[in-house]
């Protein structure tokens, strides 16, 4: 009898015990749910978000992992960033095929990011590299759909005969020279061109530091990186105001909205969003449209 009583409360606490157990996984599940919808929210049109936190995604292990001869020489911080706004990488169904990641990088030095994109993306990388330097010939594969273009991203021409021949892309990482001159000439070109880039896209400015760093000058031609930090501020603010050109200043809950307003000379209705990081810009092209205020409901507070 007291064996049997034993066994009994033995089974008990085993039930309770797999009952804690299967709150607890149910709580992480739900967290975990709650986690990716609030990623998926930054989730640019058009685009998956591929995952994973901070350091441990697909494209960090990659970084952390590299280990082939081209120099690599990047900030680990962007990986995460990446993988947030670019392009998934396509895993292949029976009987579809993936569709090409057009990839336009401005500045390939040695070699090493052309490495790295390739992983990423495999067989679906369309890759085009642009530097002023012949050397970064070297790391032009035409079998694996990556191609090395010599010349300076500041020569417009030179940029719209690429995307006449390889465009529009999917991507542009603008890694190339860092200075504010640059980088404006170089968005002012690429940006507002349909033959440059794709209705939804991306365009991503790296090392963006350097736009306070305006009393540094290049080795190579001594030229500064800005002649003061608020050249990019101002350029920042343009894209920014573009986003929403129609609204009036009038009222928030009126007549909020100017059909008379011209979009911005530039940006047109291209920018969708802004997201900033340390260093990192990403600028989310796309179809802009008017927001449409939705009111369901009767029962009301007024305003005060």
């Amino acid at each position: 009898m007291k064996i049997l009583l034993m066994l009994v409360i033995m089974r008990i606490g085993y039930g309770r015990h797999r009952h804690q157990n299967y709150e607890q996984k149910e709580a992480t599940r739900l967290e975990n749910e709650a986690m990716s919808l609030n990623e998926a929210s930054l989730r640019p049109s058009g685009f998956e978000y591929s995952g994973g936190g901070p350091r441990h995604g697909q494209l960090a292990t990659l970084y952390e992992n590299y280990n082939e001869a081209p120099l690599f020489d990047h900030w680990d911080g962007y990986a995460i960033h990446y993988e947030r706004h670019f392009p998934r990488p396509c895993t292949s169904k029976k009987g579809l095929q993936c569709e090409p990641i057009k990839m336009l990088e401005i500045g390939v030095q040695s070699g090493g990011s052309t490495r790295v994109w390739k992983k990423y993306y495999g067989d679906q990388l369309h890759y085009v590299g642009i530097d002023i330097n012949p050397k970064c010939k070297r790391s032009e594969s035409l079998d694996e759909n990556i191609f090395i273009k010599i010349g300076s991203q500041t020569d417009a021409a030179f940029i719209h005969k690429i995307c006449q021949k390889h465009g529009p892309f999917d991507v542009v990482i603008d890694d190339g020279g860092h200075t504010f001159n640059m980088i404006n000439a170089t968005l002012h070109t690429i940006f507002p061109s349909n033959t440059c880039m794709r209705t939804h896209s991306v365009y991503a400015i790296e090392d963006l530091h350097t736009q306070l760093m305006c009393d540094l000058t290049l080795p190579q031609s001594e030229q500064p990186y800005c002649q003061n930090s608020n050249q990019f501020a101002h350029l920042l603010t343009q894209l920014y105001y573009s986003m929403f050109y129609y609204w009036s200043s009038h009222s928030h809950t009126g007549a909020h909205q100017n059909s008379e307003r011209p979009p911005h000379p530039v940006w047109g209705k291209h920018v969708l969003g802004l997201h900033f990081y340390d260093s990192l810009l990403f600028i989310i092209r796309g179809e802009s449209r008017p927001l449409v205020r939705i009111q369901r409901g009767y029962d009301r507070i007024p305003y005060s």
